[in-house]
């Protein structure tokens, strides 16, 4: 976790340094000159010191004088104000980020009404089409003619022949570029299958190996067996169950929703419309035959899914966020002390995981 923030302070490092640097220049309303609850004009000065490790040329603190930039984001039961993110920022830059934590379900219409009114905070999260659109119209700042303020995004992607290919991606026809990337900031494989470890253990059932598709459709037929009111397998993911399902079947896998560029034959290509695509829609079209599962998998809402996998003899294998083995436990611990989901590996010929691109 520790890592994981200092990477991200640094991510909004960049960010911060280019606002500074261009003395406020694309945003429709300065924070700066409205700060509040600041003890003082001035930052104490410090100077960089090798406790921040190696910042790629950017010098710390971009600024010592009080500067708030706000940030308008939407991430559902997080509280911003004290978080250790916003403190360790306002201590290595002098500046201090608001954060304006919007609910999702009103998120876009505040993007909407930001925009048309032109009171923006200083950063949004939008897509790269309304970036893009609302960025030629002069809303945002195109961070290609601010290479100079940004040493690591420049050396990171704009020179980095691995990764450069996000400015072709998301540029513009002029070629401005206002989107920031993530990067190395989540897990590679953030969502895989789990088992309840407890009704296998209780059963002396062992779990399939990687790759091997055959075993874990006998381990369902066993669970079924054994608990004949059962559905073994559940899922709440909607469509989106199988762009994940698609990487134990050789395809690509990603948030395109099937489409992806082959580098040696300069083809698209559709994952939908594949041989492959065709022999895992068969695979679990035979679970879904036989009761192994679910048969509301693709209707499931978070509740329905809950409930299943938390009742005690209902559920015992799904594919979701990794996190869920560290929620569902404590969700039923007083119902159900023994109750424990653990990883279990790929379903898929290929044995391989879907994972995140690090970019």
């Amino acid at each position: 976790m520790k890592k994981r923030l200092i990477s991200l302070v640094f991510v909004v490092l960049l960010v911060l340094s280019m606002f500074v640097g261009c003395g406020g220049k694309g945003a429709k309303n300065n924070d700066a000159d409205n700060t509040k609850d600041q003890t003082s004009n001035e930052t104490p000065g410090t100077t960089q010191t090798a406790d921040y490790g190696d910042t790629g040329g950017l010098k710390l603190p971009i600024t010592t004088k009080d500067v708030r930039v706000t940030w308008m984001t939407s991430h559902p039961n997080v509280e911003f104000a004290d978080s250790p993110l916003v403190k360790e920022l306002k201590k290595r830059t002098g500046i201090y980020l608001e954060i304006q934590n919007v609910p999702g379900d009103v998120y876009q219409e505040k993007v909407n009404t930001s925009l048309a009114s032109k009171q923006m905070p200083n950063i949004m999260n939008v897509g790269v089409a309304v970036a893009n659109t609302y960025g030629e119209q002069g809303a945002f700042v195109a961070l290609n003619n601010h290479y100079d303020l940004i040493p690591n995004f420049k050396s990171v992607i704009v020179d980095n022949p691995d990764n450069n290919w996000y400015l072709k991606s998301y540029s513009t026809e002029s070629g401005n570029i206002y989107g920031w990337p993530i990067m190395d900031l989540q897990r590679k494989v953030n969502h895989l299958y789990m088992y309840r470890k407890d009704i296998f253990d209780k059963n002396g059932l062992t779990v399939w190996k990687a790759g091997d598709t055959e075993g874990f459709y006998q381990t369902l037929k066993k669970l079924k067996e054994i608990y004949p009111n059962s559905v073994p397998m559940s899922s709440k993911m909607a469509n989106n169950f199988w762009w994940y399902q698609q990487a134990g079947w050789g395809l690509y896998g990603g948030t395109t929703q099937g489409m992806s560029y082959d580098e040696e034959s300069k083809t698209w290509e559709y994952s939908r419309t594949a041989p492959e695509f065709k022999d895992m829609l068969d695979f679990f079209q035979k679970l879904y035959q036989e009761g192994l599962l679910d048969p509301e998998f693709l209707t499931n809402t978070q509740n329905d899914w809950i409930a299943k996998m938390a009742a005690p003899e209902t559920s015992f294998v799904t594919f979701d966020w990794i996190s869920r083995m560290d929620l569902f436990p404590l969700q039923v611990k007083a119902e159900n002390p023994t109750y424990e989901l653990s990883p279990a590996p790929p379903v898929g010929p290929t044995g391989k995981h879907f994972q995140l691109p690090n970019l």
